[in-house]
C-alpha cells in the first residue's frame, strides 16, 4: 500500500478511506483506537516510548483503566497488529483524543497536526510492514455527518440509548456508586426492554434503514463501529451484561436486511477492561458467525 496516497486521501481528500470499498464484504474484524498522539513525535521530534497514566480514585473507569499503569503504545500496536495478521483479521485503524492523565494532545493544537499525527503513526507501522492489512483510517472518531466532504463510506454511531426513555441508562454516565442503586437499574431496565422491545426494534430498524437509504445515494458503502444498546456500561456486582449482548444480537439480526453494511460491531464494550463481556468467547464467537453471514 503507498502511504503517501493513502494519507492523502484519507486527510486531505475524505476523512475517512475505506481500502477495496466496491469488494468488501460484511466484516466482524478489528477496530483498534491506535490513538496518533501517543505515536507521533513532539515538535522537537522526541519520541516517547512509554507514558504514565494516572488514575486518581477509585471510581470504575468507563474508559480506561481502573489503576494507574504505565503503558508503551508504539510497542503495544506493533504486538497487535503482528497477532492480527497471524490470525488473518483485518483492522481498521480509529482515533480517539482521550489524553489517559498524560497530557498528550498538543499535537492536534498545531496547524496541521492531525495530519502529521496519522502521517507518523502510517509511516511507522508501514516501516513496520503492517500497512497491507489496514483496512482503513478513521481519522477523526465521530465527525460530524454534516460536514460537506464526500465518504468513501458512512460510519454512524447508533445505540437504543439515543432512543431516549429507557430507565437507569443516564445514572450510568456518572459512575457515582453511592447514590444509584444498580439492582433497581437492571430490574427497571429489564422490565422497560420487556415491555418495550417492539417498539424499540422499530425504531432501530428506521435508523438502520435511513443510513443505508443515504449510503446508497451517495454510491457509498456504510456500518457502525459502536453500538448497539447502552451508551455506558461498566463491570459491577449488580449489574450484568445479559441487555447488552441481547440488544447487540437483535440489531445484527436486523442488518440482514441492509446488505450495504459492510462493517459491523459486536458490541461497544469488547476491550479487555470490560471483563464480563470479555471472558464471553462463546458469545463473541456466536455474534460474529452472524455479522460474517451478511
Amino acid at each position: 500500500m503507498d502511504r503517501r496516497k493513502f494519507i492523502s486521501t484519507t486527510v486531505k481528500g475524505s476523512a475517512l478511506m475505506l481500502a477495496a470499498t466496491s469488494g468488501l464484504t460484511a466484516f466482524a474484524n478489528e477496530q483498534t483506537v491506535s490513538m496518533p498522539q501517543f505515536i507521533v513525535s513532539s515538535n522537537n521530534g522526541t519520541i516517547t516510548e512509554e507514558f504514565r497514566s494516572i488514575k486518581n480514585g477509585w471510581t470504575p473507569s468507563l474508559w480506561g483503566n481502573d489503576y494507574t499503569m504505565s503503558f508503551r503504545p508504539r510497542e503495544a500496536l506493533v504486538e497487535f497488529l503482528n497477532k492480527c495478521k497471524k490470525h488473518k483479521i483485518r483492522v481498521g485503524l480509529s482515533s480517539w483524543f482521550l489524553q489517559h492523565g498524560t497530557g498528550q494532545n498538543a499535537i492536534f493544537m498545531e496547524e496541521d497536526g492531525l495530519y502529521r499525527a496519522w502521517d507518523e503513526t502510517l509511516a511507522f507501522l508501514d516501516s513496520r510492514h503492517l500497512l497491507d492489512d489496514i483496512l482503513y483510517v478513521d481519522v477523526l472518531n465521530e465527525y460530524p455527518n454534516n460536514h460537506g466532504y464526500n465518504f468513501a463510506a458512512l460510519d454512524y454511531h447508533v445505540w437504543f440509548h439515543h432512543k431516549g426513555g429507557i430507565p437507569g441508562l443516564d445514572d450510568l454516565a456518572s459512575v457515582n456508586q453511592g447514590n444509584i442503586d444498580y439492582r433497581m437499574t437492571m430490574k427497571n431496565l429489564q422490565s422497560y426492554w420487556t415491555e418495550n422491545k417492539k417498539a424499540l426494534t422499530e425504531w432501530m430498524n428506521g435508523k438502520m434503514k435511513d443510513i443505508s437509504q443515504t449510503a446508497q445515494k451517495r454510491g457509498i458503502v456504510c456500518g457502525n463501529t459502536e453500538g448497539w444498546g447502552p451508551i455506558f456500561w461498566f463491570d459491577h456486582p449488580e449489574l450484568d451484561w445479559s441487555w447488552v449482548k441481547e440488544s447487540a444480537e437483535t440489531c445484527i439480526d436486523l442488518l440482514q436486511a441492509y446488505p450495504n453494511y459492510k462493517f459491523i460491531c459486536t458490541s461497544n464494550f469488547t476491550h479487555p477492561h470490560f471483563k464480563g463481556l470479555w471472558a464471553d468467547v462463546k458469545w463473541h464467537k456466536n455474534i460474529t458467525n452472524k455479522i460474517n453471514v451478511i
